[in-house]
């Protein structure tokens, strides 16, 4: 359970646009859905949630590249 979830921050952290990320994101939902009921022990809980910090801020740092640089204001 936790490899997978470790397969899926790595595929993450590999991204780098945001088709990507929503491809690993789909995969993630499967996964989460089979695991939904999955009971870890402790040092598998804590891996599990260090693993979600990261995947997060991967997901979030592809997320934010493709956003759009804000366009300067100009004053006529």
């Amino acid at each position: 359970m936790i490899g997978e979830f470790a397969t899926l921050t790595k595929d993450m952290c590999a991204c780098v646009d945001k088709a990507c990320a929503e491809a690993v994101n789909t995969a993630f939902d499967k996964w989460i859905e089979r695991n939904a009921n999955a009971k870890g022990s402790q040092q598998e809980q804590q891996r599990a949630k260090t693993l979600a910090e990261q995947y997060t801020g991967c997901m979030m740092k592809v997320m934010s590249a493709e956003q759009p640089a804000p366009k300067p204001e100009t004053t006529p």
